[in-house]
């Protein structure tokens, strides 16, 4: 139970996005009817103020931790905040509550306003990062362990975020890479196509990909979409796509078709769409049928080797031999001590393997 109540833990305390349902709160802007998330420009030195609005949707008080974080990506490439727990070097850092900790009475709702203080030394550029609201529940471990003694507590907590992004105006430099498009066979069998990029300038950049799969004759296969992300100055992401219903069987062409859009942080809108395109070529071959044909290739050289060992070991002790009055195949090869199917192979004769008085013949004699 102990190790069930930790992975739970772990689970839901670095889930960035829980839905309401499971968390029993919501959180959301403040006129959350025009905005999901928060956008502002705002320059170095500034200071801005702005609130959130929660609601418990529990039938029994509900505290809450409130604070700023990070942005980063999940292991699948999609936008994601760090724990509360992490250092914060940037959006995370800015944002303040007056109280960070607020409790809240069952069905109530409050509105309550946080402030932005920008560094005075800030760089041009977007950044990123978002509010988190997370509740925390102790369970006492004592009853179940040891009798006595304070015991050690386990923390269950759920988080709901709201994205908040920041456009620090100044010279703006967009400039991005798509810097891999690879594809590999994951863990589970399937086929796992890796999209790298990287944003090597200031502005925020948005992403768009998927993949038109086609099969040996050019016939459409399948058309996917891949989970889009946003690239802040500076970052490198790897968003992974696993092929759910990839085929049986085939020689297959995968073509990546990628947008770029230039996200306008201060508008909250994608701008100035580029795209690009990459190609695969690949199998699919199950593992047990290629086995199969392995083992059958293997055998069949082993065979064909085999025996051009045998009749290179028989040339070797052959000696010329002329054919006689009388003589066929057959007489020469009891002569011999061979079979006349091999002695036939020796000399690369045809059907009807005929041989004439005079004709020279390399004979294995054995006897």
């Amino acid at each position: 139970m102990k190790k069930f109540l930790s992975a739970l833990t772990l689970f839901i305390a670095v889930a960035s996005f829980v839905p309401v349902s499971l968390a029993g709160f919501s959180m959301v802007p403040s006129n959350s009817t025009t905005r999901r998330q928060f956008n502002y420009e705002l320059k170095p030195g500034d200071t801005k103020t702005d609130s959130i609005i929660v609601e418990n949707n529990n039938n029994a008080p509900l505290a809450l931790l409130l604070y700023g974080a990070d942005a980063t990506h999940s292991n699948q490439g999609s936008f994601a905040l760090v724990n509360r727990t992490a250092t914060q070097r940037t959006v995370g850092s800015w944002v303040t509550f007056k109280d960070s900790t607020v409790t809240l009475k069952p069905g109530e709702k409050r509105e309550i306003p946080f402030t932005i203080t920008m560094p005075a030394n800030i760089t041009p550029g977007n950044y990123a990062g978002g509010i988190a609201a997370e509740t925390t529940a102790v369970q006492d471990q004592t009853k179940s362990g040891t009798s006595g003694g304070t015991g050690a507590g386990v923390v269950i907590s759920s988080r709901l975020v709201v994205k908040l992004f920041i456009a620090v105006p100044g010279e703006k430099t967009v400039k991005y890479n798509w810097t891999d498009f690879s594809r590999i066979v994951a863990p589970n069998n399937k086929q796992r196509f890796n999209f790298s990029y990287s944003n090597d300038g200031n502005a925020a950049i948005a992403v768009e990909a998927k993949i038109d799969f086609t099969s040996l004759f050019g016939d459409p296969a399948e058309e996917v979409k891949i989970p889009g992300t946003t690239l802040l100055q500076n970052e490198k992401v790897t968003i992974p796509y696993d092929w759910d219903k990839e085929p049986f069987f085939g020689y297959y062409t995968a073509t990546a078709t990628t947008t770029f859009w230039e996200y306008d942080v201060a508008n909250n809108q994608n701008i100035n769409p580029v795209n690009m395109t990459k190609t695969i070529t690949f199998w699919i071959i199950p593992w047990n049928i290629a086995a199969v044909v392995i083992a059958i290739i293997a055998i069949i050289l082993i065979y064909v080797i085999s025996k051009m060992l045998i009749m290179g070991r028989l040339k070797k002790s052959s000696k010329l031999y002329e054919v006689q009055t009388n003589d066929t195949l057959v007489t020469i090869a009891d002569k011999a001590g061979v079979k006349w199917k091999k002695l036939a192979k020796l000399n690369k004769l045809k059907a009807p393997y005929n041989v004439k008085k005079g004709d020279k013949l390399q004979v294995p004699f054995k006897k």
